[in-house]
C-alpha cells in the first residue's frame, strides 16, 4: 500500500531540491539520508492502521520548529491532520498564516475545518492572527479526537497539546 521508498526519495528531494521556501531549512538526518534501509525500517515501524485514511509522513509535530526528518522528530499522521500542522508560511507575504486584510481596511482570519470553515473580522493583524490560532488548535483537537481510535497514543497526546503559534 505504501511505496515507501518513493517516500523516502520525497522526503529528500523536498529538502535538498526543492525550492519552495517552506523546506528552505529543512534537513535529513545523516542515518536517513543514505540509508534508505533504516528509513524504511523506522517507517514499517511505525506503521498503523487508519481505516480507509493514508498516512503521510510528519516531521513538524515533534520537532519543535527545527525542521529535520529523524526517528526522533518524525511520525506518521493521517493526511488531514498533517496539512493542518505543517506550517509554509510565504516570506513574501506580509500576514500571518490564515490572516488576509479584506477591501475595507479590516484584517480577516479564516481556519478551513474540513468542508467548513471559521472566519471573523478584526481590527488589528494580531487579534486576527490570535483568533486563527485558538481555532486552528480546537480544530486539531477534534480531529485527534475522531482519530483517537486508529492515533498511537504519543501522537493522539501531542496533538491534544499541540500549540499554533499566532506569528
Amino acid at each position: 500500500m505504501y511505496d515507501v521508498e518513493s517516500i523516502w526519495r520525497s522526503m529528500k528531494a523536498r529538502c535538498y531540491s526543492s525550492n519552495d521556501p517552506a523546506y528552505a531549512d529543512c534537513i535529513v538526518c545523516r542515518e536517513w539520508l543514505n540509508n534508505y534501509k533504516m528509513f524504511e525500517n523506522w517507517f514499517i515501524d511505525n506503521l498503523y492502521d487508519c481505516g480507509s485514511d493514508k498516512l503521510q509522513l510528519d516531521k513538524d509535530l515533534f520537532s519543535n520548529g527545527d525542521k529535520i526528518y529523524s526517528p526522533e522528530t518524525c511520525c506518521l499522521l493521517p493526511g488531514r491532520i498533517n496539512a493542518l500542522i505543517s506550517y509554509k508560511r510565504n516570506r513574501r507575504y506580509p500576514f500571518p498564516t490564515g490572516v488576509n486584510m479584506a477591501s475595507n481596511g479590516k484584517y480577516v482570519a479564516t481556519v478551513r475545518s474540513g468542508s467548513g470553515h471559521v472566519t471573523g473580522t478584526f481590527q488589528t493583524v494580531s487579534d486576527a492572527a490570535e483568533f486563527y490560532a485558538k481555532n486552528k488548535e480546537r480544530y486539531i483537537k477534534r480531529l485527534a479526537v475522531a482519530y483517537e481510535c486508529y492515533l498511537p497514543g504519543k501522537i493522539y497526546d501531542a496533538l491534544m497539546n499541540y500549540k499554533c503559534e499566532p506569528f
